[in-house]
Order: structure tokens, then C-alpha cells, then sequence
């Protein structure tokens, strides 16, 4: 009877694999985890987001395979991919579960275009144990603010810049007696522009006047793709009587 007991107990042994339960994966002999890692959530950006910083912070949140990531980012116009990270790990991490990326350096991308981002999650310390890619999120870089100077010419008042690559223009007007700017005010495709509607009677710099009636403008530059970079300077003319806004 314990001869076959024995037996019994060796037979058995022997259909194991031999690797305890209770190893990880990173011991010898292990199996491999069996982690189903989560699909990752995009917090920000998402939705053609201007960035106005040397850098991008990606910004997600995921359950499972913590760490490391994989992060793309990609030319959304072409699919190009421009950017690649297999082995991503977050700066920092909040106590509401968002992973927070920061190395995505902006110097080497293309003013006024937009580029799409995505990451998915591997398993630690499988790392061939990798999870579905997240959706993507979309993020665009301004163009540069246009260099103005100003002038008055035959009585208006008027503006001009250097040509910024690409670009069509923008120009914001602010009367003082409205306290708001126009944003739609007019447009412009070259590297001028003199309102030939409104009559001043002098150019008094890029400081707002503490007294008398003043009308300003600014200029933006716009790329094809619809990006808008931030303003340029401010210019205040005066004027007396009236004018329309």
C-alpha cells in the first residue's frame, strides 16, 4: 500500500511544470503573469489643444501594467510618426490616478500644425505582455506672434510686419469707449495693413494712454491649418470726434 501511495505521489509531481505558484515572472522558472493590462484614457490634451510651451505634458490614466508605456506622437495631417517612447516613464503621478508625461521636447516640430498622441501600457517585468493602444489625444503649436511696427499714413492708422512663413493675418481692433477687442475686426494676406474706415490724428505707442480718446490694434498670424498664434504688439492711435467700431 505506501509502495503505490509512492507511485501516486511521484505520478502526480511529475505532471507539474515544476515552477511553484507563487513565483512572478521574474524569477527563474516562473510562469508568465497573466495581467490583462487596461486600455489607457487620455486626460489632456484632446481636442486640438495650443501649446504655448517649449514642452508637452501627455496626460493619462490607466488601471493595470503600470509601468513602463509606450508614447507616439504623430504629424496629424500625415500619420508621420515623429516621436516614439518604448520605455516611457511618468514624472509624476496624482492621487486621482493621472500619469503625467513630460518628455516631448516641441523645438524640432512644425509651427501651426497639429499632431495626435497615444500610449498603451506593458506589464512589469513582462514587458511582452502589452495592452491596447488608447485613443488618440490632439495637440497644436501657434505660430509666431507677427513683429509689428506702426505708423500713421494719409490720416490712418496703420500697421506692418515681417512675413511670418505660412501665414494669413488676423487684425483686433479695441476702441476705448467699447473696452473690448474686436477679434474680427479685418484680414490681411501680406505684411501690412492701414484702415482706410478710421481717421487719427497721431500714433502714441504701444502703452494705453491714461487720457483722450485712443483706437488699438494687434495683429495675429494664422496658420492653414486654422492655428492662431498669440498677439502681437498692441499699437494706440488718438483720434477726436468719432469713430465707428
Amino acid at each position: 500500500m505506501r509502495k503505490r501511495t509512492l507511485v501516486l505521489a511521484l505520478a502526480l509531481l511529475s505532471a507539474c511544470d515544476g515552477a511553484p505558484e507563487h513565483l512572478t515572472s521574474a524569477e527563474p522558472g516562473a510562469r508568465p503573469l497573466l495581467t490583462t493590462c487596461a486600455t489607457p484614457s487620455i486626460v489632456s490634451p484632446t481636442s486640438n489643444q495650443v501649446i504655448y510651451t517649449s514642452t508637452v505634458q501627455l496626460k493619462w490614466t490607466v488601471g493595470d501594467c503600470a509601468n513602463p508605456k509606450d508614447v507616439e506622437v504623430y504629424d496629424n495631417a500625415t500619420s508621420t510618426l515623429v516621436f516614439s517612447d518604448a520605455t516611457a516613464e511618468f514624472e509624476t503621478f496624482s492621487t486621482s490616478g493621472v500619469f503625467t508625461y513630460s518628455s516631448v521636447n516641441l523645438s524640432g516640430y512644425t509651427a501651426g500644425q497639429y499632431y495626435k498622441w497615444r500610449t498603451r501600457s506593458r506589464d512589469f517585468p513582462d514587458t511582452t505582455n502589452v495592452g491596447p493602444w488608447s485613443g488618440y489625444g490632439v495637440f497644436g503649436l501657434p505660430m509666431p506672434a507677427p513683429a509689428t511696427t506702426a505708423s500713421v499714413v494719409s490720416g490712418n492708422p496703420t500697421l506692418s510686419w515681417p512675413a511670418v512663413t505660412g501665414a494669413t493675418y488676423r487684425i483686433h481692433r479695441m476702441a476705448d469707449y467699447v473696452g473690448t477687442w474686436d477679434t474680427g475686426w479685418d484680414t490681411a494676406s501680406g505684411t501690412g495693413y492701414s484702415d482706410p474706415g478710421t481717421t487719427v490724428t497721431g500714433y502714441v505707442g504701444t502703452t494705453q494712454p491714461s487720457s483722450g480718446k485712443w483706437v488699438a490694434y494687434r495683429v495675429v498670424a494664422v496658420s492653414s491649418a486654422g492655428i492662431a498664434s498669440l498677439p502681437g504688439t498692441i499699437h494706440y492711435f488718438s483720434y477726436t470726434g468719432f469713430i465707428i467700431v
